[in-house]
């Protein structure tokens, strides 16, 4: 079973959110975590608008963050166990993929970020470029590097 079927287990099961996350309106985990915690060589050195602009390195970040032991590592064992334990629950509706997701602000070297967002049933995140900010706060247009 991948994590993103874990994660519809436990969206369907109505668990708790892990410890560290935070999220909006709706039950959406967000978790910071460094670059480095991701091992892609490409990633060394890059910003944000880097990663925007190089269509490779963001398929790579998108893949790494897709990867089960990478999520592992990032929820814990604790919420993993949780997800593993909910996955008996019958698969929820083809609608779920917008209600059971799982947040990723990756924190690059320059201090700017990116978040990605991992739907169930999916292998890799998508990278959402409109969340692309520097160190200081301030928003990377997409294109405009």
């Amino acid at each position: 079973m991948g994590v993103l079927d874990m994660m519809v287990a436990l969206a369907v099961a109505g668990l708790s959110m892990p410890a560290g996350a935070s999220g909006g309106e709706r039950p959406t985990p967000r978790y910071e975590i460094s670059v480095e915690r991701l091992n892609v060589a490409a990633a060394a050195g890059k910003s944000a608008g880097d990663v925007l602009s190089d269509n490779n390195l963001k398929a790579q970040l998108e893949s790494r963050l897709g990867d089960t032991d990478v999520v592992r590592a990032i929820v814990g064992d604790a919420a993993l166990a949780e997800m593993v334990g909910a996955s008996h629950v019958p698969t929820c509706a083809p609608d779920c993929d917008e209600h059971a997701v799982l947040t990723v602000r990756l924190i690059l070297e320059d201090h700017s970020s990116l978040d990605f967002r991992l739907p169930v049933r999916r292998t890799s995140a998508d990278a959402l470029e409109d969340t692309a900010r520097m160190a200081s706060g301030a928003r990377i247009t997409p294109g405009a590097q």
